[in-house]
C-alpha cells in the first residue's frame, strides 16, 4: 500500500496522530487493513491490542458493536485526550531526559573533581616533586639517555653541585675523565669550565696573580666565552711581568682566544710572540700549528705540530685538533687536508679513510 493510501486509512480511522499508523507493515497498519478489507472480522489478539492502547472507539467498531458514524463521534472525543496524554508523556520524557543529563553531568563533574584531586595529591607529593626536579636537572645537563643505577647517585651529586655554582672536587673530575667519561656531557663540561673560570678569576682579582688569570681564561675558552677570556687577560699588567714562561702562557692563551674568534692573523702574531719568550714550551707550537692548518697553510702547520711533539705535546691531543679542523671545514678543504695528512702518515691518519 502506498504512503498516500496509508495516510488516508489512518485519517479514516482517526489514528493519524499515532506514529505507527503510517508505517508499512506495522501492527496498527495491519489491523487497519484488516478492518478495511475484512468486514470488521479481526482476531482477538488484534482486539486486545486496540483495547490496551486506548483505541476503544476502534475496538468497539471492530467488534461490530457500533456503526462507523458512532465510531467517528467517539473517536473524535478520544483523539484530544490521547493527544493530551501523548503531550504529557512527551513532557515527562523530556523532563526525565533532562534529569538524566543533569545526573550524568554531575557524575562527570564529580569524577573530574576526584581525578583533579588525585593529580594534585600526586603533584604535591614530595616524592613526585623530587622526581620532577631530578628529571629537569638531568635534562639541563644533557642526560637524555639511560644512566646506570650504580652511577646514578654519583651523577646526581655532581650535577647538583654544579647547579649550586660550586666547583667539582678533584675526585669528581678524575672520575668524569676516566670511568665516567661517557657521562661527561657537553652541558656538564661547559658548566664545569665556567665555574672553574670564575674561581680562578676571583683569585686573580684578590691576589693579582697572573697565572690565575691565565687559568681562568683557559677555562673561559673551553665554555665558549673567549671574549671574556680576552677581557680578563687584558687586565694583566703585562709590561711588569718578568717571567718569560708566564709571558709565553699569557700570549698563548690570548692567541687561542683570538683563534676562537676567527682572528687568525692576530693569533699567529701572539703565538709567535709566545714562542719567542719560551721556545721550549709546546703550547705556542700547538697554537701556531692549529691556526696554520685552519687557514690552509698545511705544510707550515705540520712543521709547528712536529715542533710541539718534540717539546712534549700529546700526540692524541694534536690529532684531535686536526679532527676538529677537518670536521668544521668545507668539502673542498676536507679533500685537500685529507690528501695532505694521508701523504704524511696513512696509518696515523687512517680515520680519514673511514
Amino acid at each position: 500500500m502506498s504512503q498516500d493510501k496509508l495516510k488516508k486509512l489512518a485519517i479514516k480511522y482517526q489514528v493519524n496522530d499515532i506514529p505507527g499508523s503510517m508505517i508499512p507493515g506495522s501492527r496498527l497498519v495491519k489491523i487497519l487493513e484488516n478492518i478495511e478489507n475484512s468486514d470488521n472480522q479481526i482476531t482477538s489478539l488484534s482486539l486486545e491490542y486496540l483495547r490496551k492502547n486506548g483505541l476503544l472507539a476502534l475496538f468497539h467498531y471492530a467488534e461490530n458493536k457500533i456503526s462507523y458514524s458512532e465510531f467517528l463521534k467517539q473517536a473524535k472525543i478520544e483523539l484530544p485526550k490521547r493527544l493530551e496524554v501523548a503531550e504529557a508523556k512527551a513532557i515527562k520524557e523530556k523532563a526525565d531526559q533532562e534529569e538524566r543529563r543533569k545526573a550524568l553531568l554531575a557524575k562527570s563533574k564529580e569524577t573530574m573533581r576526584k581525578i583533579a584531586e588525585r593529580r594534585q595529591a600526586y603533584a604535591d607529593d614530595p616524592r613526585t616533586i623530587e622526581k620532577i626536579k631530578q628529571r629537569r636537572l638531568k635534562e639541563k645537563y644533557g642526560f637524555h639517555f639511560f644512566i646506570e643505577q650504580e652511577y646514578y647517585n654519583k651523577i646526581l651529586h655532581i650535577i647538583r653541585k654544579l647547579d649550586s655554582k660550586l666547583r667539582l672536587s678533584e675526585n669528581d673530575l678524575i672520575w668524569l675523565t676516566t670511568d665516567g667519561e661517557e657521562y661527561f656531557t657537553p652541558e656538564l663540561k661547559k658548566n664545569y669550565h665556567k665555574y672553574e673560570a670564575k674561581h680562578y678569576e676571583k683569585i686573580f682579582y684578590k691576589t693579582n696573580n697572573a697565572w690565575s688569570a691565565v687559568n681562568a681564561s683557559s677555562h673561559y675558552r673551553k665554555c665558549g666565552l673567549s671574549n671574556k677570556s680576552l677581557t680578563l687577560l687584558n687586565k694583566i699588567e703585562f709590561t711588569k711581568i718578568r717571567n718569560k714562561h708566564l709571558r709565553s702562557a699569557i700570549c698563548t692563551t690570548k692567541g687561542g682566544s683570538m683563534r676562537d674568534l676567527g682572528e687568525y692573523h692576530k693569533a699567529i702574531e701572539l703565538g709567535t710572540e709566545a714562542h719567542s719568550y719560551d721556545s721550549k714550551s709546546f703550547h705556542p707550537c700547538t697554537l701556531l700549528g692549529a691556526v696554520n692548518y685552519e687557514i690552509g697553510n698545511f705544510a707550515e702547520g705540520n712543521v709547528w705540530f712536529q715542533k710541539a711533539e718534540k717539546r712534549g705535546a700529546n700526540t692524541e691531543n694534536l690529532d684531535n685538533e686536526l679532527k676538529y679542523i677537518y670536521n668544521k671545514s668545507n668539502k673542498g678543504k676536507k679533500n685537500t687536508l685529507r690528501k695532505h695528512l694521508l701523504s704524511l702518515d696513512p696509518y696515523r691518519y687512517s680515520w680519514l679513510k673511514q
